[in-house]
């Protein structure tokens, strides 16, 4: 049914409606008929003024403005349909357009009809779900083509893994999108070929490491060799390669010199041994053989029946020449050398003994001068400061260590004078500093006696302070207009209390007296102006009362004189009365009597016309097909007379239009049943199910219809089975995933449920205890505070690199949520001081939540194989807030 039709039998209903109004609406004036009528008209809801109208007709025929005004609500009420009309048509043409699907061009039609009826909130609100539907369209497509591109431009760079994320992420949105079905396989099997390419890569790697704990440097050379055969640029292999040629070209020389060593060692040359040997312990250190061999050279060269004379006479003298310039240190050092030539020699032994001696003096009185000069320094500091505590502590400290000197004695003394002035005069400043704020906090608190003693005391301390003093003279005047105001206070309300007694007894006119006296008082006191106003007003209303008393009394008499003569002056003089005095039963008795009077003749004098009208309408309904209202009017007709002609007229009318529309109805039953079976064979079994209830409704016990209504919602609860299987077959798999600690697949699993049944919350808490996990297994925390990242700049965060026995099991946590409203990627990357390693992307969606991003960075051979130091955030094309970013190791 069109909304055009629809909007037609509303009017028609309502227009029913109004007869149980007008029933009603009968026993009324005309004049409360044409205010009711005129309330409506100026409301614009021209139905129901036509029908207040029309009442008004009937209680006073050949109403010239009632008639006017009628003319005028049916002329306007007409126009309103017509708009309605067309505003319908535009819907029509709307709805349509959504089923086909074309969603802008029903937008256009959907703000034609809201300029002709601005104010339909039905109507807007259809508008603005299909326009929200069309940029979420927009906003997929558009995430679909980012994921794309990303993914082309990763897959350029041969960053496979990364690339495939990003398709299987567009997947998601588009699953048979050209773009998808071409380049996923392709991508799957590049990264299965880079995937062993790096296992290759890494078994090469292995034997370098194992060849180079043997030192087997050509093994290593060779290993490392077939690794950049796999990869030629990899900077580490590079790195390895040219540090295993410098170790063999290394270890090469070592050998050379320890031969020379050898040799030399051989022909007793132990001099030019000891060299060759101290060579190769430089170019190996962890060699221990050079270290031996040196040591067994010192030996030979202590033993007691070797001794070269040359070599002890010069190192003595060039000891006893260093002893003579004071350089007291090499002396010791050529005196030992000496020794070790000529162990035991007695004058190399008494020298070091000396030379010791020395050291230690000169290296005490060093050390005294030093820390002297350092105090020192620090009080004269102290005392241009005139900080006279750090000047004592420090000239006493100096004084200990140098006790005869009379100059810092003598400024110790004066800085003690000046420490003790000080502290008095300090002293004497914080107890008035103490008195003055007691003062002050008093006075704020409105204590004005207890801030006089405070101030006395203060002035004591310091008799001539001013401030001091006009502070007190006006804490003296506060104290006085304090203890005038509360005798004020307590005589207004001892009156305000009196006041109350009187309003209590009714007293109203010795209240005001006493309420007046405390305003002189307090003349703005709210509680006592208000309680006036309620008293003058009670006063007022009695005056009043008294008045209308009399008058009432007086329109009473009246009525009661006229209610034999002329009944309708008596009902106006009772209705007056009733005005004066609400609450009398006798006006409202005699007003209901008359009233009564004057209906029952009205009914009397209205009967035939009332048929005659009512009968109209059973024809008017009847021409709409309306044959429900129509029994309505006709039970209306019986009511009135049930044997007149017209009635029975009416009775005969009505059933030949019911015979009439049950065989229209079982026509339009046909064509509804062949509608919705046509929807059933498409599978839209929600529209399938609105058509055959639409079907039902011209033939309401129809089994067929009722029955394939049935199979519809029998197959949409299978459909909603199916997602439930789904919904667990994913759960499952999450959980698994899970289990094995595997928890970056886990949470795109659990991610993937809560897609497909939205209102299950157990992937939520999953994905939260996931997330729990991670991060109390952090190693760093690179972040903590949300902050905010602009856009297409990069930032970076700095760490300590990751132990390489727990690098495998590492994930990075990001929590990120996006500062604007477009969808965008957040680049991350990894690296050294060398360079960038490698990274990742994230997808960052159009949302104001905050996300949490699991990656397990471990499984990237970049990341295990790297001290890797820094990490790098990219927002690209969009600013992002992140909260916290960490570093975590696996269960």
């Amino acid at each position: 049914m069109s909304f055009f039709l629809r909007f037609k039998l509303i009017i028609i209903i309502l227009l029913l409606l109004q007869y149980p109004l007008c029933a009603q609406l009968a026993t009324q004036t005309y004049e409360s008929a044409i205010e009711n009528a005129d309330k409506h008209y100026i409301q614009k809801d021209y139905l129901t003024a036509k029908t207040y109208y029309e009442m008004a007709i009937r209680l006073k025929k050949d109403d010239p403005y009632a008639s006017k005004r009628l003319g005028e609500t049916i002329s306007l009420l007409k126009q309103q349909m017509e708009i309605r009309e067309k505003y319908y048509e535009k819907i029509d043409q709307a709805e349509r357009l959504v089923r086909e699907g074309k969603a802008e061009e029903a937008i256009k039609f959907y703000r034609e009809a809201l300029s002709i009826v601005p104010g339909d909130d039905n109507t807007r609100n259809k508008l603005e779900q299909l326009q929200k539907q069309l940029l979420e369209e927009k906003d997929k497509m558009q995430r679909f083509e980012q994921f794309v591109e990303t993914g082309r431009s990763l897959s350029g760079e041969e960053k496979y893994e990364e690339a495939l994320f990003q398709f299987t992420e567009a997947a998601k949105l588009y699953p048979e999108h050209p773009a998808i079905t071409e380049n996923l396989p392709m991508l799957q099997k590049k990264l299965y070929e880079q995937l062993e390419q790096e296992k290759q890569f890494s078994a090469f790697m292995d034997d370098y490491e194992k060849a180079n704990a043997r030192k087997d440097y050509d093994k290593a050379i060779a290993s490392l060799r077939s690794a950049l055969a796999v990869f030629p640029q990899e900077p580490d292999a590079l790195t390895k390669l040219d540090q295993a040629t410098q170790l063999k070209k290394k270890s090469t020389e070592f050998n050379e010199t320890l031969a020379k060593a050898d040799e030399s060692y051989a022909s007793k040359d132990f001099k030019k041994a000891s060299m060759f040997y101290e060579k190769a312990l430089g170019l190996m250190p962890d060699q221990t053989y050079p270290a031996d061999m040196i040591k067994r050279i010192n030996e030979i060269v202590s033993d007691n029946n070797f001794v070269d004379e040359n070599a002890y006479s010069e190192a003595i003298a060039l000891a006893d020449d260093k002893f003579n310039r004071r350089s007291f240190s090499d002396a010791k050092d050529e005196y030992q050398y000496a020794l070790r030539i000529k162990p035991g020699d007695e004058y190399a032994t008494r020298r070091i003994a000396e030379t010791e001696k020395q050291l230690e003096q000169l290296l005490n009185a060093e050390n005294i001068e030093k820390r002297f000069r350092e105090y020192y320094d620090v009080a004269n500091k102290a005392i241009a400061e005139k900080n006279w505590e750090i000047a004592v502590s420090s000239l006493s400290a100096a004084l200990e260590l140098k006790p005869a000197d009379i100059g810092v004695s003598n400024k110790l003394r004066q800085a003690e004078d000046e420490r003790n002035r000080q502290r008095a005069v300090l002293e004497t400043e914080q107890s008035f500093a103490v008195l003055v704020l007691s003062a002050e906090n008093s006075i704020s608190a409105g204590a004005y006696e207890l801030a006089v003693t405070y101030l006395e005391k203060a002035l004591a301390l310091k008799p001539t302070d001013q401030k001091t003093i006009q502070t007190l003279s006006q804490a003296r005047s506060k104290l006085d207009q304090q203890n005038s105001l509360l005798i004020a206070n307590k005589d207004f309300t001892e009156k305000l209390e009196s006041a109350n007694m009187q309003i209590d007894a009714e007293n109203w006119t010795q209240a005001l007296k006493l309420i007046n006296e405390a305003l002189i008082l307090k003349p703005v006191d709210k509680t006592a102006l208000d309680l006036k106003s309620i008293i003058e007003h009670r006063l007022d209303q009695l005056k009043r009362n008294e008045e209308n008393k009399k008058q009432y009394q007086l329109l009473i008499e009246e009525a009661d004189r006229l209610i034999v003569s002329n009944i309708d002056d008596a009902l106006r003089k009772y209705q007056e009365a009733l005005k004066l005095m609400p609450n009398e039963a006798y006006p409202s008795e005699q007003i209901m009597k008359i009233n009564q009077q004057k209906e029952l003749a009205e009914k009397l004098k209205n009967k035939e016309e009332n048929l005659t009208t009512l009968s109209t309408d059973v024809e008017a309904f009847l021409s709409k097909e309306d044959v429900t209202r129509a029994d309505s009017v006709y039970r209306m007709m019986v009511l009135v007379d049930s044997g007149h002609a017209k009635t029975v007229a009416s009775l005969g009318k009505i059933t030949n239009k019911k015979n009439e529309l049950e065989l229209r109805n079982n026509q339009k039953y046909t064509e509804a049943i062949a509608l919705a079976d046509r929807i059933f064979e498409t599978r839209d079994y929600r529209e399938a199910i609105v058509a055959y209830k639409t079907a039902r409704s011209f033939r309401p016990q129809d089994t067929y219809a009722s029955g394939r209504i049935v199979q519809a919602e029998n197959i949409m609860r299978e459909q909603l089975q199916k997602q439930k299987t789904e919904y667990d077959k994913t759960v499952s798999e999450a959980d698994k995933l899970f289990i094995a600690k595997a928890y970056d697949k886990s949470v795109e699993q659990f991610s993937k449920a809560a897609i497909i049944k939205p209102d299950e919350t157990y992937p939520a808490e999953m994905i939260s205890k996931i997330t729990g996990i991670i991060e109390s297994n952090k190693l760093f925390e690179l972040n903590l505070e949300p902050r905010n990242l602009a856009s297409n700049t990069d930032h970076r965060f700095e760490f300590e690199s990751v132990p390489v026995n727990e690098r495998k099991t590492n994930y990075i946590l990001i929590k990120a949520k996006n500062a604007g409203t477009q969808p965008f990627s957040l680049i991350v990357s990894y690296g050294s001081r060398n360079g960038r390693n490698g990274g990742f992307v994230l997808p960052i969606p159009a949302s104001a939540d905050y996300k949490d991003y699991i990656v397990r960075i471990g499984s990237q051979y970049k990341w295990f194989s790297e001290d890797n130091t820094w990490i790098n955030i990219y927002p690209e094309n969009g600013s992002v807030e992140v909260g916290l970013i960490q570093i975590s190791r696996g269960n």
